[in-house]
């Protein structure tokens, strides 16, 4: 009898430490859910932000002179067309492999919006990003605060994670000027 209570116990005890452990596994994963989710609710008001400027530019063009140097600022954030085919691709490429991760990105055919007087125009463009999740998000913040050359918006984006990386496809508009 002293045998099966201590058998009993043994077993109680392992079993509440299963619970124990489950327990704290899931309130660290819920916590990292939590803050990947802001992370991203951040990213996507940074490009709601962005995706705004042709408003500003219009606005700063309609306005006086001491926007002239708010009008070539915004400017140089977007290259020429000619500038924009022929860099973009290795740009982005290059920049992949500084954040070690892999990048296809292609320009969709017939999403494009020539530029006006008053306004940018853009292309269409997808891009798969494919890598670990800490190196993803640091290439997403490269593009969105930190590239120098290229202002790019994020229409939809998707991220799944494969057996060992996360692979991110999104599709959105890259900006130029004549």
């Amino acid at each position: 009898m002293e045998n099966f209570k201590k058998q009993f116990r043994n077993k109680a005890l392992i079993i509440l430490g299963l619970f124990l452990v489950s327990g704290v596994i899931l309130y660290f994963s819920a916590s990292y859910i939590a803050k990947l989710s802001k992370d991203i609710s951040n990213q996507r008001f940074l490009v709601y932000e962005n995706s705004n400027i042709n408003g500003v530019l219009a606005d700063l063009k309609n306005g006086n002179d001491s926007a002239a140097a708010y009008i070539k600022g915004i400017g140089a954030l977007v290259p020429a067309k000619d500038q924009l085919i022929s860099d973009l691709s290795r740009v982005l490429s290059n920049q992949g492999t500084n954040y070690g991760v892999g990048v296809t990105f292609d320009f969709q055919q017939g999403v494009e919006v020539k530029p006006t007087p008053t306004s940018f125009g853009h292309a269409g463009f997808s891009l798969s990003v494919t890598g670990p999740l800490s190196n993803l998000i640091a290439f997403l913040r490269y593009l969105e605060t930190a590239s120098p050359r290229f202002l790019m918006s994020f229409e939809s984006a998707d991220i799944a994670k494969t057996s060992n990386d996360y692979v991110l496809n999104a599709k959105g508009l890259v900006y130029f000027k004549e």
